[in-house]
């Protein structure tokens, strides 16, 4: 019909209403005379015309009269002269017709303009800068579109659709092209969507239909549209970017307990615009969904490598339609060209699901990288809709800016982001307005809020918050003041590794080599690096990915573990069969291991800056057989004290007395593996075979040799593996290894659990599945445990709460004991809460001793 003028008029010509401005009506058969007097005067020679489009019946006039004319119709718009011009000279272009107050057409050029017989539209990609690159788009293309839209709408000649979008802009021009086609009503509204006389003008006229953006329902969501909306609405319509999942749902339910429908709907110009849509009886159960492709549309998702993936994988949406445009026009000779895009690369990341949903996780082009650290900006926007942050983000690499309408929630957000991104405070940004810039076409105006972040790191990159020296006394305390310490000398370990570096990087720009021995004063006097987008050195703090929270959880299972008992005569004193044995029986899978695998974490973390190998020993005899020896001693006469203590102490302090035995075999892994790696820098395989052997070489001296020496050999394996998922986790970021890891760390728990009711031999599970099976779980732990952040802050205090918990937890259950009370549940809470947190108290006080002593009670 687009192509086809006879067709076209003929039918359309009636004394139907074509459509409503204001007070002003037109029918289709005036709007048909009114266009082709207007068509006249372009002449018949195909031309390009330049069309300012207002909200009016003169832009709906010369729009008809441009498609009966078969003219090329450059969309603009309204009262943007330099737009017009930059363009007008970049193409060529022979009228302009502007249509602010009447229909005025101007000749620009006597030219012939070269157009494909095609080409029926462009339309610019870039806003209101005038940038002359403009999506080409053919008839076919519109009609193919637009009928496409009309099927899954259903709508017909009776339907009255209000146009509140700029018609410059796809979508807004898509609801113009529907009811053209259809002969339905098209009513102009400039009104504010937000106002009583928007409303009264859709009451009025029996509008039976209303789009709109995320802006738009944004703002409606904020007052009572319930009252304002007129019950001739059969559907509402949302495009032109993502809604947040709570408006959507918001918007479904009321829409449904209407009677009327509500489409999320997904697209670009490229695709004259519509590429999909959410069937409404399915957005409040996939309220995050852009739906199934539209009618003779189809889309699927690829690799890097453009091979098509299966469900549930993500990569770039493909989308392929007759609606597809013919490709971009840069300059004049573009305007000639055949069709040169067959299928859409739309840019965006998404997968599929397995019922044919699609679902547009984030942007190619929205990612920043702070840290090394690559985020999806589309991504934090989700996170704060999940927890009703009213913001939106842009950024730069190496900051994150998140602007908010919640001026109560600026350090609540900061302080979400710090935690669940790992990053230092002065990576983010959080600013407050009234309300979030807007382009005319109701998208977010996110350079105009980028420009702001740009011109405020110049003036935050020549000034630091705090000195260096103020980060190590916020850490170490007082003694930090002497400036002619370094990091080691101030006893820093794994804890405190990651907090200064990041605080160093932040401050210098970059991480100095060896920056573990430099003197605080000496690193003070380094120069300091801006922090180049493209050339920052980035650090490996991404792969930690929730190291406090796992911690805190390995440290919780080791203390839950002795608060129980191991054997009946300890702990709660629960028989060896007791069900509720079991349950500690298979987190023996992961307890001890867990916690070694993240001290090889953090100390090839550490290890990796800092080659010194003899000082390093020298912190690990002074960090580990310290604490060990002196707390030794401590428990020794303390036992002895209350009688329950007869063995020698020289004896124990050779063997490991109790739980301290674990300090002495990791400080015989680290000083073996350190040594190790830095003298022969094995490789990943290197290392993955060491570990094969280390588990065999642990079935044949097991109670042949001390029993930390026996354990040192059978934990190492744990500790390599926290190394290589810390300096190589590209390796496992499989999906056939996490799939395996997933497969076999369930069904070692399985066999872990019926070996334990004698199910299955145990000894057989013991011997061959428990190894895989706590490697299958650390590596799974590593990538998916979640963040915990009511639990996380414990993960701080780990090397304390060891130390110290069987001590905190037998002393209240003394005194719980003298009490009266019995209650093993009650007990069993009781005591897990004092064996983690009078060790912490334990902690803080000690912060308050001489170094040597502090560090022989509490490790640091």
């Amino acid at each position: 019909m687009f192509k086809d003028t006879n067709k076209l008029t003929s039918k359309l010509r009636s004394n139907s209403i074509a459509a409503v401005e204001s007070d002003q009506k037109i029918t289709y058969s005036l709007l048909i005379e009114k266009a082709e007097g207007i068509a006249s005067k372009l002449g018949s020679q195909r031309s390009l015309i330049l069309l300012e489009c207002t909200p009016s019946i003169d832009w709906l006039i010369s729009y008809v009269a441009i498609l009966l004319g078969k003219h090329v119709a450059l969309m603009l718009p309204p009262n943007n002269e330099e737009m017009a011009s930059r363009l007008g000279e970049a193409f060529d272009a022979n009228f302009i017709i502007k249509t602010t107050n009447g229909i005025d057409v101007e000749k620009l050029s006597s030219k012939k303009v070269n157009l494909h017989e095609d080409l029926c539209l462009l339309l610019s990609t870039s806003g209101s800068t005038g940038s002359p690159k403009c999506v080409k788009l053919s008839y076919d293309n519109i009609e193919a579109n637009t009928v496409s839209i009309i099927e899954y709408l259903g709508i017909d000649k009776q339907d009255i659709g209000i146009v509140n979008l700029p018609t410059n802009y796809s979508y807004g021009l898509s609801i113009v092209n529907t009811h053209l086609f259809c002969g339905a009503t098209i009513g102009f509204n400039t009104h504010a969507i937000y106002t009583k006389e928007f409303w009264n003008f859709c009451k009025e006229q029996n509008a039976t239909s209303f789009a709109g953006v995320p802006h738009n329902f944004d703002l409606l969501s904020k007052i009572n549209y319930q009252q304002l909306i007129p019950s001739s609405i059969k559907y509402f319509t949302q495009a032109g970017g993502k809604l947040a999942t709570n408006i959507v749902s918001e918007f479904a339910s009321f829409a449904k307990a209407r009677g009327c429908k509500f489409f999320v709907m997904y697209g670009q110009t490229e695709a004259s615009p519509r590429m999909s849509y959410l069937p409404p009886d399915m957005c409040e159960s996939n309220p995050n969904s852009i739906g199934i492709p539209i009618p003779r549309g189809e889309f699927k998702v690829v690799d890097d490598k453009n091979k098509e993936l299966p469900p549930g994988e993500q990569g770039e949406l493909i989308y392929n339609g007759p609606n597809v445009m013919m490709g971009y026009a840069i300059e004049k000779d573009d305007l000639k060209k055949d069709k040169e895009t067959f299928e859409l690369k739309t840019g965006d990341i998404a997968k599929k699901s397995l019922d044919g949903l699609y679902f547009v996780t984030g942007r190619m082009s929205r990612f920043i990288k702070v840290f090394g650290n690559r985020i999806s900006l589309d991504q934090i926007e989700v996170m704060c809709n999940e927890q009703h942050f009213d913001a939106i983000c842009t950024g730069v690499d190496e900051k994150l800016l998140i602007v908010t309408r919640q001026e109560s929630k600026i350090n609540h957000i900061n302080e979400y982001f710090q935690q669940h991104l790992k990053l230092p405070k002065s990576s983010i940004k959080v600013v407050f307005k009234k309300e979030f810039p807007t382009l005319d076409t109701g998208k977010f105006d996110y350079n105009s809020i980028k420009m702001e972040l740009t011109q405020s790191n110049k003036k935050n990159n020549e000034q630091s918050a705090l000195s260096i020296n103020d980060t190590y006394i916020s850490i170490f305390g007082e003694l930090a003041k002497n400036k002619s310490y370094s990091f080691f000398d101030l006893g820093g370990d794994s804890l405190t590794f990651f907090s200064i570096s990041i605080e160093l990087e932040e401050k210098l720009g970059y991480l100095p080599e060896n920056w573990t021995n430099i003197s605080i004063a000496g690193l003070e006097s380094l120069p300091k690096k801006l922090i180049n987008n493209s050339n920052t050195k980035s650090t490996s703090f991404k792969n930690l990915v929730n190291l406090d929270s796992l911690r805190a959880f390995a440290c919780i299972l080791v203390v839950a573990f002795h608060v129980f008992g191991s054997e009946p005569h300890y702990g709660l004193g629960y028989a060896m069969d007791s069900p509720w044995r079991s349950i500690f029986d298979v987190f023996d899978l992961i307890r001890i291991p867990l916690f070694t695998a993240l001290a090889g974490i953090v100390f090839i973390a550490i290890l990796s800056s800092e080659n010194k190998i003899f000082q390093f020993l020298f912190c690990k005899i002074t960090s580990l057989l310290l604490p060990a020896v002196v707390v030794s001693i401590l428990y020794f006469l303390l036992r002895n004290i209350i009688g329950k203590e007869d063995g020698d102490l020289g004896t124990y302090l050779i063997s490991g007395y109790l739980h301290l035995w674990y300090l002495y075999s990791l400080f015989v892994i680290a000083t073996v593996i350190g040594t190790i790696h830095l003298r022969f820098r094995p490789s990943f395989y290197t290392y993955i075979i060491s570990m094969i052997l280390l588990y065999a070489l642990s079935l044949t001296i097991s109670g042949h040799v001390l029993f930390w020496v026996y354990a040192s050999v059978e934990l190492a394996p744990y500790f390599i593996l926290g190394m290589l998922l810390y300096k190589h986790p590209h390796k496992f970021l499989n999906k056939t290894i996490l799939t395996i890891a997933a497969i076999l760390a369930l069904l070692g728990t399985c066999l872990r659990v019926a070996s334990f009711f004698e199910i299955v031999n145990r000894d057989l599970i013991l011997v061959y599945f428990t190894f895989i099976t706590s490697i299958s779980l650390i590596i799974i732990s590593y990538f998916f445990f979640p963040k915990i952040k009511v639990i996380q802050w414990i993960g701080l205090y780990s090397y304390s709460i060891y130390l110290w918990h069987p001590a905190a937890a037998s002393t209240a259950r003394t005194i719980l004991t003298t009490i009266g009370i019995d209650n093993h549940f009650l007990l069993f809470l009781v005591l897990l809460i004092a064996g983690i947190l009078i060790p912490v108290v334990m902690y803080k006080a000690a912060k308050f001793l001489p170094r040597l002593i502090r560090m022989s009670l509490v490790g640091r």
